[in-house]
């Protein structure tokens, strides 16, 4: 009897301890701002926008370009990281006007192959794309991986190549702009995909994106 009753305890024993290591290693999970990334389960849906209707509220630059950023109807990404307790990562942060949020992909791995993809609502043309290739807050921007190099692929419907560019962008936190010469009709899309990152200093494998801008004119 004392020795089943030896074998039991033990047995219990380790039960606890396997439980307690199991549950450790669920707190270790983080976000873009830990240690791990938690990916959504399968493909997150088209973020569906409310494009600005009135022309003569979008914002105008010195050089007479209008930012076109506010008309674009919808807005998808291939993946996207889990919210933390402190933030989201959700892809319409990429159009909110504040660099300290962000998007972040949720894939395995570092990021390339992923995609971001904007969608008009009018007919316009397009002469730049700005963009802030990282996650512009405190210490996250070398924390965590930025965008080397990316392509812009043109579609002029959902399954239609038209052509891409290719664009190079700096290890830099701050807006950087492509010129480009591109018109777009009502559900045309650019995809924006990445395919080289900067890892210099990253101790998390989450590529972010702070903001992008869409610049051009209105042609109806």
């Amino acid at each position: 009897m004392i020795t089943l009753h030896r074998t039991i305890t033990s047995i219990l024993i380790g039960i606890s301890i396997t439980f307690l290591k199991v549950s450790a290693e669920a707190d270790d999970i983080g976000t873009a701002e830990s240690d791990q990334s938690i990916i959504y389960e399968g493909i997150p849906d088209p973020a569906t926008l409310e494009p600005e209707a009135d022309v003569s509220r979008l914002e105008v630059d010195e050089e007479g370009l209008v930012n076109l950023t506010p008309t674009l109807k919808r807005l998808w990404a291939s993946s996207t990281l889990s919210p933390s307790s402190a933030a989201d990562y959700e892809v319409t942060n990429l159009i909110d006007g504040n660099p300290a949020t962000v998007w972040c992909e949720g894939a395995e791995g570092d990021g390339t192959s992923e995609t971001v993809t904007i969608t008009f609502s009018r007919h316009v043309r397009v002469t730049r794309f700005g963009i802030i290739p990282g996650y512009d807050k405190g210490d996250c921007w070398s924390k965590n991986l930025r965008i080397k190099k990316a392509s812009l692929i043109f579609y002029s419907d959902k399954t239609s190549l038209t052509y891409g560019e290719d664009i190079t962008c700096e290890d830099s936190r701050k807006m950087q702009y492509f010129d480009m010469n591109q018109e777009f009709y009502d559900d045309w899309s650019i995809e924006l995909r990445f395919s080289s990152v900067y890892s210099e200093g990253a101790i998390y494998e989450d590529l972010c994106v702070a903001e992008i801008e869409i610049w051009g004119e209105v042609l109806e």
